[in-house]
């Protein structure tokens, strides 16, 4: 039983990767191509929709060993976003877009607010990663001084 677990949960990973990603990620290329805005649309609905699935499934991933057939009825909600006949990811995305409205200012600034710590913290490691470099760079001029020092030395005598 738990091979065939195993490998369902294997073949299961595959068939979403195909089907939630691989799949989507080419008609959206086709639809750019085509410059087909309303595709192009659709499209992004649905990436969007993926990546809050993504997101909720860093909380669900860490019941997976406690929830029978997890995988399966992952892989089943990413077939039923993408298939033509359901295209669930419109529904889910009708649902979300009036709280993304109401928020996005908000959300907005959180990424603003984030962006701009990232930057100071890239910053100042940048600026601890430099001083550590030319602190070595220092300490290694000043070995390889050493020796050479000691080596005229020894020459002298």
């Amino acid at each position: 039983m738990g091979a065939v677990v195993v490998l369902s949960s294997g073949i299961a990973r595959i068939v979403i990767a195909v089907v939630g990603f691989a799949y989507p990620g080419y008609q959206s290329f086709k639809a750019l191509r085509r410059t087909d805005v309303l595709a192009q649309q659709e499209w992004l609905r649905y990436w969007m929709v993926l990546s809050l699935m993504a997101l909720l499934s860093l909380i669900t991933d860490l019941f997976r060993n406690k929830i029978p057939f997890y995988n399966m009825m992952k892989l089943a909600a990413v077939v039923v976003l993408v298939l033509p006949n359901t295209r669930l990811y419109r529904k889910v995305f009708a649902a979300v877009e009036p709280q993304l409205t109401r928020y996005e200012a908000d959300i907005d600034n959180s990424i603003a607010r984030a962006s701009q710590v990232t930057q100071q913290q890239m910053s100042a490691t940048q600026s601890r990663a430099t001083d550590l470099f030319n602190q070595s760079k220092a300490a290694a001029t000043k070995q390889a001084q050493a020796v050479k020092d000691k080596a005229a030395a020894r020459k002298t005598t």
